[in-house]
């Protein structure tokens, strides 16, 4: 509430399952004066088997989509491809949006799933603030995700020049019930 008069509001947050077929990333504020890029978007759901340390990729290989990529080499399909630089700043397949603030990266995940993680590798245009969210239907959205404003502002104070920009890994963890 912006224009608000005062009072009082009681609000019921309760951890709530991640559960969605697609999931994407909404960029909502760039690190760089280009757009926003993604070597690899990896989905996680529920926890791995109890004799097992591997996870498994939900969206590897999976159909991605965006309102916008540059070119057929920054396709949204390389986000799922399993691929990401080892140190982050060498080139490799990965979308890349236009210069616009508010562009997107979604994943089919096939059929609706229990995402309990997401990892996102991103090259030197990376967000500073971003949503991710979920969706049955591929049209209205739920966002499950968005960094702190403490988060907003820490990355905001780590933005580097054009040669000296690196990538960043974040990995969300969403709320289980």
């Amino acid at each position: 509430e912006t224009a608000g008069t005062g009072g009082s509001v009681t609000a019921h947050t309760y951890p709530q399952e991640a559960t969605g077929r697609y999931v994407r990333m909404r960029g909502v504020e760039r690190a760089t004066p280009w757009g926003y890029s993604l070597y690899s978007f990896k989905v996680y759901g529920g926890e791995p088997a109890p004799a097992s340390t591997t996870r498994t990729n939900l969206a590897l290989n999976h159909p991605a989509y965006s309102d916008f990529y540059q070119h057929a080499g920054n396709s949204p399909a390389f986000v799922t491809d399993g691929g990401w630089p080892a140190n982050l700043k060498d080139d490799a397949t990965r979308w890349s949006s236009d210069w616009n603030a508010d562009r997107w990266v979604s994943v089919d995940l096939g059929a609706p799933s229990v995402i309990s993680s997401v990892d996102l590798y991103w090259e030197a245009a990376y967000a500073v603030d971003y949503e991710l969210q979920v969706s049955d239907d591929n049209r209205t959205w739920r966002t499950v995700y968005q960094p702190s404003a403490a988060d907003v502002a820490a990355r905001r104070a780590n933005v580097k020049s054009p040669a000296e920009a690196v990538g960043v890994h974040d990995t969300i963890t969403l709320p289980s019930p």
